[in-house]
């Protein structure tokens, strides 16, 4: 590469033209900043909606299943399922409490394979912090219960 030599003249230009371009470049950054912060709170805000529409289409999924019968449904999926026994129980049960009750209802399923779906299925909701809150979080004895002072579960 070949050398450049700048005058002294010319030299004097040099350091407040490199302090305007990092003033454009921390404004270009402000922007962007605020950019992403609108859109974090517009995914906040289209998560709460989709929490809404799904908790609202399981309290249909529920209200449908006890409409057509009020006992247990084995073609329901693993979280009606699991809801179903929670609200039941009325209280806090672990995964292997409610797959005892399934079993209850569907002896010949596969223990290890319920618990491991059920188990799945109700901490990535209460993750969500949807239809269910985890109770003891640390190790095997965590328990899950409804979550019922939301006013969109008052139904289950």
């Amino acid at each position: 590469m070949d050398s450049l030599t700048i005058s002294s003249n010319h030299f004097k230009y040099l350091l407040p033209g490199y302090r305007q371009r990092l003033d454009e470049i921390q404004l270009a950054l402000d922007e962007i900043q605020l950019t992403i912060k609108a859109l974090q709170q517009e995914r906040r805000e289209i998560n709460e909606i989709i929490n809404i529409i799904d908790t609202e289409s399981l309290n249909s999924k529920l209200s449908n299943n006890q409409n057509q019968q009020e006992e247990y449904n084995e073609k329901s999926t693993w979280l009606i399922k699991a809801l179903y026994i929670l609200k039941k129980e009325k209280r806090p049960l672990t995964t292997a409490e409610i797959v005892s009750e399934i079993l209850h209802y569907e002896p010949t399923m596969d223990r290890i394979l319920a618990i491991k779906n059920i188990s799945s299925v109700l901490g990535s909701k209460s993750n969500e912090g949807r239809y269910v809150e985890r109770y003891l979080k640390e190790g095997k004895d965590q328990k899950f219960g409804l979550i019922l002072n939301k006013p969109d579960l008052t139904g289950l």
